[in-house]
């Protein structure tokens, strides 16, 4: 087993964990949820104990998140370590191309 595939086979829970957030599994749940599930999110919402437990596990969720280490990211992101949207001016760019296009964009916008 080479050291990409250990890390792989360390970190395949907390990446199932990171791909679960992705927008397409928010929009699936989203156009196929029960109206009974919708009634008991909004009950949720409004019940103030289950409001404070939520806030204790965001705040657990966004730590599991953020002390991931860079081994883990190593796994699926650029050299430069960037995870969001990509630029494509043209259409015709390699997402290498792409992700330095939207850097160049955000400096430019914050005139940079």
């Amino acid at each position: 087993m080479n050291r990409l595939q250990g890390a792989a086979k360390q970190h395949r829970g907390r990446l199932r964990h990171v791909l679960a957030g992705f927008p397409w599994n928010a929009a699936r749940k989203l156009a196929f949820a029960p109206t009974a599930t919708n009634r008991v999110t909004h009950a949720y919402a409004g019940d103030a104990e289950a409001r404070d437990s939520r806030s204790r596990d965001d705040k657990r969720l966004v730590q599991f998140h953020y002390d991931a280490s860079n081994d883990f990211y190593r796994l699926f992101l650029d050299a430069e370590m960037v995870y969001s949207c990509a630029y494509f001016e043209i259409g015709q760019e390699t997402l290498a191309e792409a992700q330095t296009s939207k850097i160049d964009h955000i400096l430019t916008k914050l005139r940079l």
